[in-house]
């Protein structure tokens, strides 16, 4: 019986020395989170720039957007500001290659660790999709499915304009004049291709 016990605490102490080994190393840096980003971009800015190099359409005027990482973090810091998501705020975002990096924060059995995802971003109906292309908790990597629900459960009280279906997030956009007509990520930037129509540019 002792031997049992001994054997139990052992594996107990190896089961816990391995869930630091995965999961405390991949913590977030504090410099790298949403919050410590100065939000000195906003799409508004960005959409009247873009409208010097825009071409007039059968719909209006269509120009197209190109957001490096410093952008995208200011455009989103914006955004999640006005909602006051805190969860989001605490959170680290890249564009790396062709996909979205999400470095989220959890905490495992008390230790303090990160869900790190890689995303594939579509837009379709005035909402972006984000679908999980890979997923690992700390070190280890989890299937797509469990990080759905992780995600689902620490999402739902956030904000009305997120949702989790499935392994994809959806991000309801605010109402705008402008409207998306295509988006590409690539060589960690975003494009974006907009347009407005000409009584909206006139404000009519």
């Amino acid at each position: 019986m002792k031997k049992i016990i001994k054997r139990s605490v052992l594996a107990l102490f190896v089961l816990v020395i391995g869930l630091i080994i995965f999961l405390v190393p991949s913590s977030i840096q504090p410099s790298e989170t949403l919050k410590n980003v100065e939000a000195t971009t906003s799409l508004a800015s960005m959409v009247e720039s873009g409208l010097q190099n825009a071409a007039l359409g059968n719909n209006g005027l269509n120009t197209e957007l190109t957001i490096d990482n410093k952008q995208f973090n200011q455009l989103l810091k914006s955004f999640v500001s006005e909602n006051q998501n805190q969860t989001m705020l605490e959170s680290a975002y890249s564009l790396e290659g062709d996909k979205l990096r999400l470095q989220l924060p959890v905490t495992i059995l008390g230790i303090g660790s990160k869900l790190d995802l890689r995303f594939y971003i579509a837009y379709d109906n005035n909402t972006l999709r984000f679908d999980i292309a890979s997923a690992r908790l700390g070190n280890l990597p989890v299937p797509k499915s469990i990080v759905a629900s992780m995600l689902q459960e620490k999402l739902k009280t956030q904000s009305s304009n997120l949702a989790v279906e499935q392994q994809t997030i959806l991000v309801a956009l605010p109402e705008s004049q402008f409207k998306i007509t295509g988006l590409t990520v690539q060589n960690n930037t975003a494009k974006v291709k907009l347009t407005m129509s000409v009584t909206g540019l006139l404000g009519q």
